[in-house]
């Protein structure tokens, strides 16, 4: 059973990313949640290959480390990847949930 299925049968969370870089060029991902970022930040494991940062008042990020881990950890996840206009709204829309 994938992790995703275990999510979906013990929080049914629904994850939400954003991808982008770091200054020295790095893949990141920052994920939300309705569920809040604490939840988030205590049951995504993204295992060697990605460095977690769960920094007090920011959404949790997900640093790559090696090329395809962050699209092993989306596919591990069923993360639902937005664009930038797409998450704003997102955002926008889940609203103080996300900080929880």
């Amino acid at each position: 059973m994938c992790r995703r299925a275990i999510f979906d049968i013990i929080l049914h969370m629904t994850l939400y990313g954003l991808t982008g870089f770091t200054h020295s060029g790095a893949r990141i991902l920052t994920l939300m949640s309705p569920q809040g970022r604490a939840v988030v930040a205590e049951h995504v494991r993204p295992g060697t290959d990605v460095i977690a940062y769960a920094d007090a008042g920011m959404l949790p990020r997900y640093q790559e480390k090696r090329s395809g881990a962050l699209a092993r950890l989306v596919a591990d996840y069923d993360i639902v990847v937005l664009s930038k206009p797409q998450w704003d709204r997102m955002k926008a829309a889940l609203g103080d949930r996300i900080w929880g």
